[in-house]
């Protein structure tokens, strides 16, 4: 039996019987809503451009830039979110 936030000894229940979602403090904060709009913004205006390049260009053409472009976004948001580029605590570089 797994203690919980608020002093109850089931996993996912409390000791007064509400069920707490592990999200619930998350939904509170204002940086995910701020997060989630920058996130639509940038699909709306990603697939703006997309079309925008598929009207000028062909689908040969833009399609393996585009893919390419996103999992290069990709790989370094993700290597910067994770800090895996920079030193640690030991010298050595990433993880």
């Amino acid at each position: 039996m797994l203690p919980t936030d608020c002093g109850g000894v089931e996993a996912d229940r409390c000791h007064h019987g509400v069920v707490h979602s592990p999200c619930m403090g998350l939904l509170g904060h204002w940086l995910i809503y701020v997060l989630l709009l920058i996130i639509i913004v940038t699909a709306i205006w990603s697939a703006n451009y997309l079309q925008k390049a598929l009207m000028v260009y062909g689908t040969t053409e833009v399609l393996p830039v585009y893919y390419c472009t996103f999992t290069l976004a990709a790989i370094v948001g993700d290597a910067a979110a994770l800090k895996m580029c920079g030193p640690t605590v030991d010298g050595a570089v990433g993880r």
